[in-house]
C-alpha cells in the first residue's frame, strides 16, 4: 500500500503476475527453408486506486501473443519471408486516464491486434539489388466508454444546475 492507501484504511492484496513464453525454429528444408514460432501467455492483475477517494480496484490483462515466420531462398540470391503476429488482449476494469469516478472504469473491453507481412529481396546483378514488403496490421479498441445515454448513469455530475442529478 502506498501511503495515500494507508492514510484511507485501504489494504491490497499482491500477488505474483505470471508469463509463460516459448519459441522454436529451425530449418523445415535444408539451405531452402526455415521456421520460427513464438509464443507467450500472461495474464497481469494490477491493484490500483482512484486517485481522490482511495477506492481499490484491480484491473486485468490477458494478453496471449502468437507469431509465426517461414523464410525461403528461392535460390541463394532471392529470399521471401512471412509473418503472421497476433496479440489481442482481453481487460477488465481497464482505464484510459486517471480516473475519479469507479464509473469510468470500462468493466470489459478488448483490443484485437494482429499483422501479416510479406517480404522479398534479391540479387540480380552486381550493381543491383531490390526489395519489395508488404504488411498489413489490424488494431481496435472495443468496448471502451460506455453506451448510456442518460446522464444519471455517466461519471458527469452537476451541481444545482440540473436537479436530480449529481450531489455527492
Amino acid at each position: 500500500e502506498t501511503p495515500f492507501e494507508k492514510g484511507r484504511g485501504t489494504e491490497r492484496e499482491g500477488d505474483m503476475n505470471k508469463s509463460y513464453s516459448a519459441t522454436l525454429g529451425g530449418p523445415i528444408m535444408r539451405d531452402r527453408l526455415w521456421f520460427f514460432l513464438a509464443g507467450r501467455e500472461r495474464k497481469l492483475e494490477t491493484a490500483r486506486t482512484l486517485a481522490v477517494s482511495g477506492t481499490p480496484f484491480t484491473t486485468t490483462d490477458d494478453s496471449p501473443r502468437y507469431e509465426v515466420k517461414l523464410t525461403g531462398a528461392i535460390t541463394s540470391n532471392h529470399t521471401i519471408q512471412a509473418s503472421y503476429l497476433n496479440n489481442d488482449r482481453a481487460l477488465n476494469n481497464s482505464t484510459q486516464l486517471v480516473p475519479v469516478d469507479i464509473n469510468s472504469i470500462y468493466s470489459a473491453s478488448e483490443q484485437p491486434n494482429d499483422g501479416t507481412s510479406v517480404s522479398y529481396s534479391g540479387v540480380f546483378t552486381n550493381n543491383l539489388f531490390g526489395e519489395l514488403r508488404w504488411s498489413e496490421k489490424a488494431f481496435q479498441f472495443s468496448g471502451l466508454g460506455g453506451t448510456a445515454q442518460e446522464l444519471v448513469n455517466s461519471p458527469f455530475y452537476s451541481y444545482g444546475i440540473t436537479t436530480g442529478f449529481g450531489a455527492f
